[in-house]
Parts: C-alpha cells; sequence; structure tokens
C-alpha cells in the first residue's frame, strides 16, 4: 500500500483509522492496540514520529483533547494509560472524535513521556506509562443537570476573580465522576488546561484529572471540559484554589509540573 499525502493528510488519515477502530466489536477490547499494530508501523515510516499508545509524539497535547459521543466503560484489566483514548471501551455505535493535529493555541508543555510494553515492539501492547507536563492547573467541581435531563452534558466549575465559570464535560467512562458536593474525599478534580482557544469560541479545553492518591502530583484522566468565556479572557491564572490542590512543583502564576498516568 502507497500513500501518497502531506504528513498533515497522514495525521488525519490516522484520526480516521482509529475512529473505525473504536467502534469495531472487537472479542477481546485488549486487542485494540495490538490489531492497530501493522498500521502504526506503516504510518509511523510515514509520519517519522514517535508512537504512543495511539498517538503520535509532535502534536501529543492537542491530540488528548479526544472524546467519545459517550460515556464508555474503563476495563478491570489495564490497557493504556488513562489519557490515551484506548483507555477506554466505547460504547455501542459511538464513535471517537480523535483530538486535533495542530500546535494552535496550546499551552500545555510535555516534558517527559513513558510507555512500557512488553516487548520491543513499541506498537503494540502497553503495560503501562505517563506523561508529565507542565501548565496552568486549578481545581475544580463537577455537578449534573438538577432536572437530571440526560440530554444535558454534566457540568464543572472553577471560580475566578469571584465569579463561577462553568464548562461542558465529556464523560470518558459511566460512573467515574461524583457530585463534588457529596464529598470531597476522593473527588478533589483539577483542571489541566491544554488549549486556550482566541477564536471566535474563545475559551479554553482542558483534562479533567483525579489525583491517583498513590505519589502526590500524579493523576489519571476522567473527562474532558470545554469551558467557554463570554469576554476577551481565556486564562484560568487567579483561579480561586482550593486546599487541596496538588502538584510536583509549583513554577508561580499558576503553572505547575504534573504526570497522568
Amino acid at each position: 500500500m502507497y500513500i501518497n499525502t502531506s504528513r498533515f493528510d497522514a495525521y488525519s488519515l490516522w484520526d480516521n483509522i482509529i475512529a473505525a477502530y473504536s467502534e469495531a466489536s472487537l472479542t477481546y477490547g485488549k486487542d485494540e492496540l495490538i490489531a492497530l499494530s501493522g498500521m502504526a508501523k506503516y504510518m509511523r515510516a510515514i509520519l517519522q514520529d514517535t508512537y504512543l499508545a495511539g498517538h503520535w509524539q509532535r502534536y501529543l497535547p492537542s491530540q488528548l483533547l479526544w472524546t467519545y459521543e459517550a460515556p464508555g466503560r474503563r476495563p478491570n484489566e489495564y490497557r493504556a494509560p488513562s489519557w490515551s483514548w484506548a483507555s477506554i471501551d466505547a460504547p455501542p455505535s459511538r464513535a471517537l472524535s480523535p483530538g486535533r493535529t495542530h500546535d494552535q493555541d496550546i499551552v500545555a508543555v510535555i516534558i517527559d513521556i513513558n510507555i512500557e510494553t512488553p516487548t520491543q515492539d513499541t506498537t503494540g501492547q502497553v503495560t503501562g506509562g505517563y506523561i508529565r507536563g507542565r501548565g496552568s492547573l486549578c481545581t475544580a467541581h463537577f455537578h449534573r443537570s438538577k432536572d437530571r435531563d440526560k440530554r444535558l452534558l454534566p457540568r464543572m466549575d472553577v471560580t475566578n476573580a469571584g465569579s463561577v465559570q462553568d464548562g461542558a464535560v465529556y464523560e470518558d467512562a459511566v460512573d467515574e465522576l461524583c457530585e463534588s458536593d457529596e464529598s470531597t474525599d476522593g473527588h478533589e478534580y483539577h483542571l489541566s488546561v491544554i488549549q486556550q482557544r482566541n477564536d471566535a469560541l474563545r475559551g479554553l479545553d482542558g483534562l479533567v484529572l483525579q489525583p491517583t492518591g498513590l505519589q502526590r502530583g500524579q493523576f489519571r484522566r476522567c473527562s474532558l471540559l470545554q469551558l467557554k468565556y463570554d469576554d476577551s479572557e481565556t486564562t484560568i491564572r487567579g483561579a480561586e484554589q482550593e486546599s487541596w490542590l496538588q502538584y510536583e512543583k509549583n513554577h508561580g502564576k499558576d503553572c505547575y509540573t504534573i504526570t497522568i498516568l
């Protein structure tokens, strides 16, 4: 097979491939990355990029902004890091929306990446991994629609300059998020900002994270948040932080280093 295409067209082709695979009903979900291995090797030669559990390193921050059309299931058996779309069993007939491949308005910086595999083949099965990043981080509170209308997306809010700003939450898996007012124990959500949009849809896109409880500043992804601003402000700098804010290193001005498993 030969693909006569530009590099960006090849990234778009990859997006279409993984969206199709996410909808496929494989007998064993753990075979998803293994089934993609051959295509990943072929695309790696075209892209000249490093493959990371279904993603590509060159534009990894923007590719972290993936969502499913509806919450899926997180399997009991480890399959991929929580920041990878491959860590979720997609709901039936609900397609994956891969994160776009670009670096426009990206504000998060990846400073370290590790993927563990049982063999030297880095395009197949994954047994562990993490990313360490630096960027804006704040505490957040989760709440569902008061009228329980299932057509409405749940919301998550941050407090900035005395006002509460909330955004739509795209849950990764069913029953992973709990109402923040039910208990703070174990529901200490953090928002890691990946992209700050300065176009007509001003706002930010970020990952909703929950502490692993294993190490300070270490998190797992549980959803995607899209927050829109009514004015020209597109930052969470100055956000009011809860006492349970945690991180590996504070660089000042609401910039922190964290690790996502």
